[in-house]
């Protein structure tokens, strides 16, 4: 297996990672961002968000080459919607802040593997 290859199966573990532990304790980590328990809307958009993270980085563990584009454009268009949301919901800021930014982090380090 390549350098590269190797790369974008780490980034997946860490998406896999990501996702379980928001369908795991997704509640707990907004409590602990935002100050305040998740409302049911909220609450699902965790467990989407968990779901969409798990399943993402098990397609990049499995098939790190084929599903590089997809995963950066879900990334990107992620963390884009997640700068919108932030900028115009005060009380899910720090939620959209943190979860855009973490999937633009997968989107550069899926980058950064092409690289490799």
């Amino acid at each position: 297996m390549s350098a590269s290859g190797s790369w974008l199966r780490l980034v997946g573990v860490g998406g896999s990672a990501w996702g379980a532990l928001l369908l795991a304790r997704g509640d707990e980590v907004w409590r602990r961002v935002e100050g305040r328990s998740p409302d049911p809307v909220e609450e699902l958009g965790i467990r989407a968000l968990g779901a969409r993270h798990l399943v993402q980085g098990l397609a990049q563990v499995l098939a790190p080459r084929a599903t590089r584009r997809v995963a950066v454009a879900v990334d990107v268009t992620h963390a884009v919607t997640m700068g919108v949301l932030a900028a115009g919901s005060p009380s899910r800021r720090r939620a959209a802040a943190l979860t855009g930014g973490v999937a633009l982090l997968g989107a550069v380090l899926d980058r950064a593997a092409r690289r490799r």
